[in-house]
């Protein structure tokens, strides 16, 4: 909802175009996680099915992720820009499977890059729960769950300790960025309204450039 309202305040994006949006990144967030989930869970299991997991999941996501482009309005989502974000999803994945491995470094108790890949891709489903903010309980414990299904003899408390240290570093950082670009946010629109603008009407929704029109011409 605060992305929603910060588009449309600063950017003057209207909130259908911003839904739309948001549910296209939701849709590539959830294919790239379960892609990595899949081939971290066949690792577990061996080189050798991690390879056939990891070939035949891979066709599955271009095909899937070629079908939603393929399928968006043409107002709604541009399909180059689903495909980039599908993209931009498993560099996302990367960052948080570097997080994974400096989380459990800090508890004591390092974990396997294989590892740290499955993590990642637990959190970014559990993320996308959608009756706790930022899957808030519901990816500490994914963390917990699967780290120590992942590590004989881990103590799923370690990968909820480690998934809250996480968490921490996360609120320490976002919180006061927040405030500060809270603050920014609200000297923009102070000086759109000195100079006369910032009316707060959407603009029309025409779709973004470029993208197709379903719509004939009127004879």
């Amino acid at each position: 909802v605060g992305r929603l309202a910060y588009h449309k305040a600063v950017h003057r994006i209207p909130i259908k175009r911003s839904v739309a949006v948001t549910i296209a990144l939701g849709l590539m967030t959830g294919l790239a996680a379960t892609h990595l989930l899949i081939v971290g869970l066949a690792f577990a299991q061996g080189w050798a099915l991690a390879a056939v997991a990891a070939a035949g999941s891979s066709v599955a996501v271009v095909l899937l992720g070629n079908i939603a482009a393929d399928r968006s309005p043409g107002g709604g989502v541009p399909r180059s820009a689903l495909r980039a974000a599908l993209a931009l999803r498993y560099l996302d994945l990367a960052l948080w499977s570097a997080r994974m491995l400096a989380a459990f470094a800090i508890v004591g108790h390092p974990i396997p890059l294989t590892v740290s890949v499955l993590l990642a891709a637990a959190i970014q489903l559990a993320y996308l729960f959608p009756l706790t903010g930022s899957g808030i309980g519901v990816a500490e414990w994914a963390v917990g769950i699967i780290a120590a299904w992942s590590i004989a003899d881990l103590d799923p408390a370690v990968g909820i300790a480690a998934s809250l240290i996480s968490r921490s570093a996360e609120l320490v950082s976002a919180v006061p960025l927040g405030l500060l670009g809270g603050a920014v946010i609200a000297e923009i629109r102070r000086r759109r309204k000195a100079r006369g603008g910032g009316s707060g009407a959407d603009p029309p929704d025409s779709g973004p450039p470029g993208a197709r029109s379903d719509r004939s011409p009127s004879a």
